[in-house]
């Protein structure tokens, strides 16, 4: 009769120590992984958009068209004689 009350005890405190150590332990790992996952894809796309931006470093620092373009569309300049027109809330205007 006592080794029945003792293993019936016995499987009590390992339910219990599973179900408060082992399950909430493989939550946190399960958890850490998705987590690690979600870091590492995220961690892609901006090594992917840095490189982006090096490339349009570099073109900027070398490519004359692509300094001229981005002159001309955000400054509004041009060159000696050329004249702009900028159309502006359906209205035209001249600058030379």
């Amino acid at each position: 009769m006592k080794k029945g009350i003792f293993f019936f005890l016995f499987l009590i405190a390992t339910l219990f120590f599973i179900n408060r150590v082992y399950l909430p332990g493989f939550e946190r790992i399960r958890s850490a992984k998705k987590e690690l996952l979600s870091l590492r894809k995220e961690n892609e796309r901006l090594k992917k958009e840095n490189e982006s931006i090096r490339r349009e470093i570099e073109a900027l620092k070398n490519d004359l068209f692509m300094i001229e373009e981005i002159a001309r569309k955000e400054l509004g300049l041009a060159k000696p004689g050329e004249v702009v027109y900028k159309f502006d809330e359906g209205h035209i205007h001249g600058d030379t």
